[in-house]
């Protein structure tokens, strides 16, 4: 059975720095045209989709350094949150605090 290559890391940070109003099939193509020419195979338009939507998740994740930033330096956040954080408790929603996103009621 044959598989597809690996994509190229010059593919992934294309994709990664894609800005977030890109749709994935205009990414597809500007990828698919960057592979060409460096001479490596096309991506399909669903691995692009899936490695977009992996980019676009980890960039809305919120990082330590900015629940640090909310507790001591906005104070959006109480000091408690940083414990929660750090022992991998989801943060509760802050309003003027940078949160993870939510996710929609199915």
């Amino acid at each position: 059975m044959a598989s597809a290559p690996r994509i190229d890391q010059r593919l992934h940070r294309l994709i990664d720095g894609a800005s977030p109003d890109t749709s994935a099939a205009d990414l597809t193509r500007s990828v698919g045209d960057a592979a060409e020419v460096l001479g490596l195979a096309r991506p399909s338009y669903e691995r692009v989709r899936i490695l977009l939507r992996a980019s676009r998740d980890r960039r809305a994740e919120v990082t330590n350094l900015e629940v640090l930033t909310d507790v001591f330096v906005w104070q959006t956040r109480p000091a408690y949150d940083l414990e929660h954080r750090l022992y991998g408790e989801p943060l509760p929603y802050r309003r003027a605090a940078k949160n993870e996103p939510r996710n929609p009621p199915k």
